[in-house]
């Protein structure tokens, strides 16, 4: 965009269309050069840069065409000579727009830079903030930082206005460089405001300020904050827990165990409906057990399933760091839930033993089993039929687990369940299994048992001649076929339409033949047609036998191998 196009641009009122336009994606250095035009020509006065940022403008713009202009103006604007008021506006409006975008904020660290270039635009907003100005208390804390008003900052926090002491609070803890003797004075007057107030906003800020300047001083003052903390005791309201969790993600590696505990103290009882206090939550636990803090992760985590009804898979961070970290950990997590959790862990359990790898799996844990009870190593492997009875593989290998260590009581129980119902529903890929086991293997002497029992049953089957009542008629065959057809077919079309891929990719449907054909524009602006060979893909599952031939009968007892109480 050339000089002339944009002054005019300016003078028709259409600058806004140009600055937000959908081709921002030049060159670097094209781009580079465009900033440095539009600072050349709003400092020389021939266009006003600031007016483009309209509020109701930004509102009709895509979200990706937004945020390309954003990055472009973070450029420009520590370099714009302009009024205040002006850019307090603009900024304002850049950082509203983004919405709850992480690059957001982003026009702040821009506005922040500006006030670095001029003190007394600092002292302005401090100014206009002391009146009251929402839109100057806003940038306060970054014009703290950029200006290093460290005595404003001190004087404001003790302001009674709950948003100016806020703001103020907030940028006392990012102003930098930090001295031992500094960080004792401003840790020392953050303990005093947070003393004398019972403000949310103020606590979990001051708490926050503390640790960051505790932090550039190398943990000088970690005493005084630790007292901080502890008025957080018995504060477990929503707004409360949203700022708890915020401290455990950023500066959880800094808090003593006594600190962490507090905190944690409040958080076991979480709405999954406030995801942001979730998700937050999520992020500390991946960070306590990437810290080495694994039982104290492990053990929040149990509860806060437990007691608050929530999926394991709302906990993704935590869930990849349990199956990325050492592999005895997310072993004995899941023994540790099957053998005594309630349901809502042995639920999340099989979750976690699901997301391992494959649907269905090979997962010894005879090391693991040889710490439990023996009534929890019963419990283990009911509970491993139980919920994990779509992944027979898995919870045979949890039986052999317990087979190897148990006693004879516990191994004729157990046995018991190898036959039935795992080689009555599954005669594949169980019975695979049992075969495969070395000779020396302990849980060999109990998986011969178990198949000599599967033999005699499909004897017994072979014997019973047809009894026709047995066999459904044709067209109820086609009928559950029909039915089973489109409950498939609809589940594709969901999967379809939830997948990124098929929003980047054309597609086509092919109905006969074994490659297909394409065409494509080359180089030189002629058509080119390739094509691509089709190979076969195909996968496969066995499914429990009962689940056809005795729903109701085999829904109960899954039923009972779940709910059932430990014995002691």
């Amino acid at each position: 965009m050339d000089e002339e196009s944009l002054t005019s641009a300016w003078h028709a009122g259409t600058l806004a269309s140009i600055v937000f336009r959908a081709d921002w994606r030049a060159d670097e250095e094209e781009r580079q050069a465009e900033v440095d035009l539009w600072v050349r020509l709003h400092n020389d006065h021939k266009i006003d840069l600031l007016s483009a940022i309209d509020p109701t403008y930004l509102q009709s713009i895509p979200g990706h065409q937004f945020f390309g202009a954003q990055h472009l103006l973070n450029d420009a604007i520590p370099r714009l000579q302009a009024p205040l008021g002006d850019m307090v506006r603009a900024v304002g409006a850049l950082v509203q727009a983004g919405g709850s975008d992480l690059a957001a904020g982003s026009p702040n660290i821009a506005f922040q830079q500006w006030c670095a270039n001029d003190t007394e635009r600092g002292a302005g907003v401090v100014r206009w903030a002391e009146a009251l100005d929402a839109q100057a208390i806003g940038v306060l804390p970054y014009a703290i930082v950029g200006c290093h008003l460290i005595e404003d900052a001190v004087r404001l926090m003790r302001s009674i206005d709950s948003a100016l002491r806020t703001a103020a609070i907030v940028g006392i803890g990012r102003v930098k460089p930090i001295t031992e003797e500094m960080a004792a004075e401003l840790i020392q007057n953050l303990y005093q405001v947070l003393d004398d107030s019972n403000d949310v906003n103020v606590l979990i800020n001051s708490i926050l300020s503390a640790l960051q300047i505790s932090k550039e001083a190398s943990g000088f003052g970690s005493e005084i904050i630790s007292r901080m903390i502890s008025k957080c005791a018995q504060l477990d309201l929503p707004e409360y827990q949203l700022g708890y969790t915020k401290i455990l993600w950023i500066f959880g590696s800094q808090l003593t165990d006594g600190d962490i505990a507090i905190l944690l103290g409040n958080l076991q009882s979480i709405s999954p409906e406030h995801r942001g206090i979730v998700d937050q939550l999520d992020y500390a636990l991946a960070d306590f057990l990437r810290q080495g803090r694994t039982s104290t992760a492990i053990a929040h985590l149990a509860k806060v399933l437990t007691n608050n009804d929530i999926p394991l898979a709302v906990f993704d961070s935590t869930r990849g760091q349990l199956l990325s970290g050492p592999k005895d950990t997310h072993k004995q997590v899941v023994v540790s839930w099957l053998a005594s959790g309630p349901y809502q862990l042995c639920e999340a359990a099989g979750s976690l033993l699901h997301q391992h790898g494959d649907m269905d799996m090979h997962f010894d844990v005879t090391e693991q089993a040889k710490s439990l009870t023996t009534p929890e190593q019963l419990y283990l492997g009911r509970h491993a039929v139980g919920y994990l009875v779509i992944r027979p593989i898995a919870a045979t290998s949890i039986i052999l687990s317990v087979l190897r260590v148990c006693n004879i009581d516990t191994a004729e129980a157990l046995t018991s369940l190898l036959f039935f119902p795992l080689l009555v529903n599954y005669g594949g890929t169980v019975d695979e299994v049992l075969r495969n086991l070395p000779a020396d293997d302990l849980a060999r002497p109990h998986a011969e048992l178990a198949l000599a029992e599967s033999e005699k049953y499909v004897e017994g089957l072979k014997r019973t001649s047809n009894i026709r009542e047995l066999e459904p008629p044709e067209t109820h065959r086609q009928l559950e076929n029909n039915r089973f057809y489109q409950e498939m077919r609809s589940a594709h079309k969901d999967a379809m339409s939830k997948s990124v891929f098929f929003n980047l990719v054309s597609r086509s449907i092919v109905l006969h033949g074994n490659k297909t054909l394409s065409y494509r524009q080359n180089e030189h602006g002629g058509i080119q047609s390739f094509e691509m060979e089709l190979k076969s893909h195909a996968t496969s599952v066995e499914w429990p036998r009962l689940s056809a031939i005795d729903p109701i009968g085999f829904d109960y007892l899954i039923r009972v191998l779940r709910r059932e109480g430990l014995q002691e």
